[in-house]
C-alpha cells in the first residue's frame, strides 16, 4: 500500500503511544496481518464503504445492496451502516425523523428525534461504532482474522454491533456485556454468535462497567483475543464526528428548509454518554452551527453530577427526557431547535416492558396509569440535577476519569492527560480521510486477487 503518513503529533503524544494505546495507526503496522486480511475479504469478496460513504450514501451505487435483506449477516450490508435507511433497508434521501409537537413535550421549541432503529442487522446505530473501531485495525494491520477474536465489551447493542461486523467481515467475535440486560439483546447473540461460550455475561447492568473490564483484562492474557473496548476506540468518535453528525447536520436543514420559519437555529444536541462516541455528532453540529451539546446520565448513577455511582436500568427515552430539560433551563423557544436521538427501538424491550408492567403495575396498566405516568415523567420534568458546565465544572468531570484508566485501567497519564485539550479531538478527526484512502487501497489490493 502506498499510504501517506499525516502528522500524529498531538499534545505530545509519540506516534507509538497513539497507535499502542489509541489504535490510532495512519500507516500499515503489520504486513503480513494485512496480507492475510486482503486474501480472507478476496475469498469472501467483502468491499468496505469509506466513511465518506456512509456519511452521503447517494455516493454508494444501489445495487451494493440490492436484494440483499437488511437483517442478514451479509457482508453487502456494511453499506447500510448509515442513517439514510428506512424501516425495510431501502436508502432515503433525509434520514428518518420525528419532530416532538408542544403537546406532548410541553416546550415550545422544536424537539428534533432521528431514528437509530434504521440501521442494518442490528436495528441499533452502535453497529456503526463497532465498524468504526473494527474496521481501521484492518485496514492497518493490527487485526489479523486468520488469527485474532474480536471481543467485544459493552453494555448491550455495541456488542451486538461487534458480532455483527466482525462475523460479516469473516473473523470471530466474542460479546462480553451484563447479564442483566434486555432478553432481546441475548436472543439475538444466540443466533448470531458461531459457538454459545462467545457470549461471556458480567454481574450487573447497564452501569456495572468494571465488571465487563475485568472480564476483558482476563481475556487479554491471549494474545489470541483483540479486545475492542469500545471506550478506549477512538475509531468510534471518528466515525460518528463524520457519519452521525453529517446526517443529523442534513436532518435539521430539511426540517429547517420544511417548516417555513427561516429564524430556526440549531440550539442544542443531547446524548447520552460513555465512550465519547455518539456525542462526538454534537461536536459536528458544534463547529457547523455553534450548537450547545448536552451530555446525558442516569440519575441511578449520577457520576458527573456528583461523582456518584450505582445501578441504573436501560433508558431509551433519556435522550428526548434531556432535550425537554434543556429547552426549560436554558429558557428556549420557538426558533430554538434541539436535536437527539434514539438510539434503538421498541423491539428491543418487551421483556423489560413485561418486566415493569409486573412489578409495578401487577399487569394491568389502565388509562389511568398512563396518565399520572405521562405526568410524573414528561408532564412534570423539572430543571433539577442539571449543570450549566463552567470551565472548572468540565475540568473537574474530565479528573473523574483518572481513577478509572490511570490508576484502575493503567493507561499512562501522558495519554489520559492529551484527552483534556480539545486540540486532540480535533486532531483525531482528522484521520478519517486517511482511513479512507487506506480502505480504497484496502479494496483495490482485495479486487486484484
Amino acid at each position: 500500500m502506498t499510504t501517506t503518513q499525516h502528522s500524529t503529533s498531538v499534545s505530545g503524544l509519540s506516534p507509538e503511544a497513539l497507535i499502542s494505546q489509541l489504535g490510532l495507526a495512519d500507516t500499515v503496522v503489520d504486513e503480513k496481518a494485512l496480507t492475510n486480511s486482503v486474501k480472507r475479504f478476496a475469498e469472501q469478496k467483502i468491499v468496505l464503504p469509506t466513511f465518506a460513504q456512509l456519511a452521503d450514501p447517494s455516493k454508494i451505487p444501489a445495487s451494493n445492496t440490492a436484494g440483499v435483506d437488511k437483517n442478514a449477516p451479509d457482508a453487502r450490508n456494511l453499506f447500510r451502516v448509515h442513517w439514510y435507511n428506512d424501516m425495510d433497508g431501502n436508502r432515503v434521501s433525509v434520514p428518518d425523523y420525528v419532530v416532538l409537537p408542544q403537546a406532548l413535550t410541553g416546550v415550545e421549541s422544536p424537539i428534533v428525534v432521528a431514528f437509530g432503529d434504521r440501521f442494518p442487522m442490528i436495528t441499533a446505530h452502535k453497529v456503526l461504532a463497532a465498524f468504526s473501531c473494527f474496521v481501521p485495525r484492518v485496514i492497518s494491520g493490527q487485526f489479523d482474522p486468520t488469527r485474532h477474536r474480536a471481543v467485544w465489551p459493552s453494555t448491550g447493542n455495541y456488542a451486538r454491533g461487534g458480532i455483527a461486523i466482525s462475523r460479516i467481515l469473516g473473523s470471530r467475535g466474542v460479546a462480553v456485556l451484563p447479564a442483566g440486560m434486555s432478553q432481546e439483546r441475548f436472543d439475538w447473540l444466540d443466533k448470531w454468535v458461531a459457538d454459545p461460550s462467545d457470549i461471556v455475561r458480567t454481574p450487573g447492568t447497564e452501569s456495572n462497567v468494571k465488571e465487563i473490564y475485568d472480564a476483558c483484562n482476563e481475556m487479554a492474557k491471549d494474545p489470541g483475543n483483540f479486545i475492542l473496548n469500545q471506550f478506549c476506540e477512538f475509531g468510534n468518535h471518528v466515525g460518528h464526528y463524520a457519519v452521525t453528525g453529517t446526517a443529523l447536520a442534513h436532518i435539521y436543514e430539511h426540517f429547517r428548509e420544511n417548516s417555513g420559519n427561516k429564524n430556526l437555529r440549531l440550539a442544542a444536541f443531547t446524548s447520552a454518554t460513555g465512550s465519547a462516541g455518539t456525542i462526538a455528532a454534537g461536536d459536528k453540529l458544534k463547529d457547523v452551527y455553534g450548537t450547545k451539546v448536552v451530555a446525558v446520565e442516569a440519575l441511578e448513577c449520577p457520576t458527573m453530577l456528583e461523582n456518584g455511582f450505582g445501578e441504573h436500568n436501560i433508558h431509551a427515552i433519556c435522550n428526548v427526557i434531556a432535550a425537554i430539560k434543556t429547552a426549560k433551563l436554558l429558557n428556549y423557544g420557538p426558533d430554538d431547535v434541539l436535536i437527539t436521538i434514539a438510539t434503538d427501538g421498541g423491539a428491543l424491550y418487551p421483556s423489560e416492558r413485561e418486566k415493569t408492567l409486573a412489578r409495578r403495575f401487577k399487569n394491568d396498566f389502565t388509562a389511568v396509569d398512563a396518565a399520572e405516568v405521562f405526568g410524573e415523567h414528561v408532564g412534570a420534568i423539572g430543571t433539577g440535577a442539571m449543570i450549566d458546565c463552567t470551565e472548572r465544572d468540565r475540568n473537574r468531570i474530565f479528573n473523574l476519569g483518572y481513577y478509572t484508566w490511570v490508576e484502575q485501567q493503567g493507561t499512562p497519564l501522558d495519554v489520559f492527560e492529551a484527552r483534556r485539550s480539545q486540540s486532540f479531538w480535533r486532531h483525531i478527526r482528522t484521520y478519517q480521510p486517511v482511513w479512507d484512502n487506506m480502505i480504497t487501497e484496502f479494496n483495490a489490493r482485495v479486487a486484484a486477487q
